[in-house]
C-alpha cells in the first residue's frame, strides 16, 4: 500500500470541521482505498463519538423526537 493523495471530509463533532482523509493505493491491483481516521464513520457526517452517545441514549428509552433535538440535528439523521 502507497500513499496516493486524499480528500477533504466535513466532520460534525460538536461542530463542523474538516478533516484529512488520506488515500492508499494498493500495489498488486493497482485500486485506491480511503483510509478513514479513527473518529470518522464511514458514509456518516457524525463523528464515532457523537454516534455512541446517541445510542446510549436511545437504549435508555429516549424517543428519536427527544434524541434528535438534544444533538441539534434533524429526526431523520438520529433515526438513520
Amino acid at each position: 500500500m502507497t500513499r496516493w493523495s486524499g480528500y477533504w471530509r466535513w466532520l460534525r463533532d460538536g461542530g463542523l470541521h474538516r478533516v484529512w482523509v488520506r488515500r492508499g493505493r494498493c500495489a498488486a491491483c493497482r485500486s485506491t482505498h480511503a483510509l478513514l481516521p479513527d473518529l470518522v464513520h464511514e458514509r456518516r457526517l457524525d463523528s464515532v463519538d457523537v454516534i455512541g452517545g446517541a445510542l446510549a441514549r436511545a437504549v435508555d428509552g429516549t424517543g428519536m423526537r427527544r434524541l434528535a433535538a438534544a444533538m441539534d440535528v434533524p429526526s431523520s439523521t438520529a433515526r438513520d
